[in-house]
C-alpha cells in the first residue's frame, strides 16, 4: 500500500512520519501531484492558521489537487475541519471529536 504525507509549508508533519514508521508504515513526504494521486492513501497533517494555510495551497495548486483526489484522504487537526468546510461538506459535532491532535 502506496501512503503519501502531503508537504507543504505548515503541519506535524516530522510527528505523522516518525508515529507511522511505529506502525511499520513507509510513507512518502511529498508536494508532487504525480505521487498523491497514485497513493493509495493520503494523510494531509495539520497544526497552523487555517486560513494562511488554506492560502497557501490554493494559491501553489495544492488546493484544486486535493479536492480531486478519489483515495481516501485523512486530514488531521486543523484540516479535518477545514477540508470538510472547504470541499463543501458540512460540519458536525461528530466530525470535529473526530479531529487527531
Amino acid at each position: 500500500m502506496k501512503v503519501a504525507v502531503v508537504k507543504y509549508n505548515a503541519g506535524n508533519i516530522r510527528s505523522v512520519d516518525y508515529a507511522l514508521r511505529r506502525l511499520g508504515v513507509e510513507a512518502e513526504i511529498t508536494a508532487d501531484e504525480k505521487v498523491l494521486r497514485a497513493a493509495d492513501k493520503v494523510i494531509f497533517p495539520g497544526v497552523g492558521e487555517a486560513e494562511t494555510t488554506m492560502n497557501f495551497l490554493n494559491a501553489g495548486g495544492m488546493g484544486r489537487l486535493i479536492k480531486e483526489l478519489r483515495q481516501p484522504v485523512l486530514g488531521i487537526c486543523l484540516l479535518s475541519g477545514s477540508l470538510e468546510a472547504w470541499m463543501g461538506r458540512r460540519r458536525s459535532r461528530s466530525a470535529v471529536r473526530s479531529c487527531i491532535c
